[in-house]
């Protein structure tokens, strides 16, 4: 939970400060919508793979989402450039990648404590 929200902290601060222009309920519901379909996402797909037993491969699904969905929302909604999209989609696939690790190297060093 403290990394959805942590996650969640740093997509809406970049995104706050990027469009500076536009409305802060429009920021904080498209914030959260490119936040948390992509999450969703993931999480559905990780969760049928398994029980499934499905190869690897199909991981690669939730890494797309993570970059489409964003892309595709902004698009539609906000009317952003295809460009702006999609550097917001790889944004927050990088910042959700990029907590996580964190999370693990963090949770890691606290249970080998």
């Amino acid at each position: 939970m403290l990394q959805a929200l942590i996650e969640f902290a740093i997509i809406y601060i970049v995104f706050r400060v990027v469009e500076r222009k536009k409305d802060d309920t429009i920021i904080t519901s498209y914030a959260f919508v490119i936040y948390v379909l992509p999450k969703v996402l993931e999480l559905v797909i990780v969760l049928e793979i398994s029980k499934l037993n499905l190869p690897q491969i199909f991981l690669v699904i939730p890494i797309i989402g993570y970059i489409t969905i964003p892309a595709l929302v902004l698009k539609k909604f906000m009317d952003f450039s295809w460009k702006r999209s999609v550097s917001y989609g790889v944004f927050v696939l990088a910042t959700a990648k990029i907590t996580s690790l964190i999370m693990v190297f963090l949770i890691g060093n606290i249970q080998s404590s």
